[in-house]
């Protein structure tokens, strides 16, 4: 499928160098237009959306380095974030994920345990961001249930948040 000439712009702006027919939309996403773009340096994954969506595509960018950081989990490189007038946009390394194995689902759970260990004084983030198209407020505390919202009361709680809570008393949330 032949790209924006925007995009390859800008693309070519931030150091990658592609072609137009090198764009092949992949799905999976509800908010962006997603693309597995051929590149000298080996296949990228690409998300674009209007230019708005830029401040949307650095906090992913910020939060994809921490979780890179921790070390845990296998998370995309990010190779370039930018905009320009006709649109915005984030490039990943592309991964290739291979199929649903007992082995697989063991090693997720084995990287998602060690993701997991890496903490933090407290709950929350250095600024809000977004998951799809919802503001997630990342205001810091030390108490999981208040960053989660389910330490607050309201009388139309969903099941799951009535039922989450009723565990609560029996689970246990440290910070290290």
């Amino acid at each position: 499928m032949p790209a924006s000439r925007w995009l390859i712009d800008a693309l070519r702006c931030s150091g990658i160098r592609t072609r137009a027919d090198a764009f092949e939309p992949v799905g999976g996403g509800s908010i962006n237009r997603a693309f597995k773009v051929l590149t000298e340096r080996g296949p990228l994954f690409v998300k674009v959306n209007a230019p708005a969506a830029q401040a949307m595509f650095e906090a992913e960018a910020q939060g994809l380095a921490l979780l890179r950081r921790a070390g845990g989990v296998r998370v995309p490189e990010v190779v370039a974030v930018g905009s320009a007038e006709a649109g915005a946009f984030i490039a990943l390394e592309w991964l290739d994920l291979g199929g649903k194995t007992a082995g697989a689902e063991r090693g997720l759970g084995i990287a998602l345990a060690r993701q997991h260990r890496h903490t933090a004084e407290a709950f929350g983030w250095d600024r809000d961001n977004t998951i799809g198209a919802t503001p997630q407020v990342n205001a810091q505390t030390r108490d999981w249930t208040a960053f989660s919202g389910l330490g607050f009361s309201s009388g139309s709680q969903s099941a799951t948040v009535c039922h989450v809570k009723s565990l609560l008393p029996r689970a246990s949330f440290s910070m290290h």
